[in-house]
């Protein structure tokens, strides 16, 4: 491996560190939430819509 691609796969690391994670998930009822999490306050939250994760990410930027 040389250092170009060592540095690559670093900064790919720290970036992806930094960024909010959402994840679709399903209750026992078969109704969509996400659960979202802010790397940089380090913070979950369950929420209801689209709507409200693209909220969620506008007031976070």
């Amino acid at each position: 491996m040389n250092l170009r691609h060592l540095w690559n796969d670093l900064s790919n690391v720290l970036v992806n560190r930094l960024e909010p994670r959402i994840i679709e998930k399903h209750d026992r009822c078969g109704q969509s939430y996400y659960e979202v999490y802010d790397p940089t306050s380090q913070k979950f939250s369950s929420l209801n819509s689209e709507k409200e994760v693209r909220a969620w990410l506008d007031q976070r930027y």
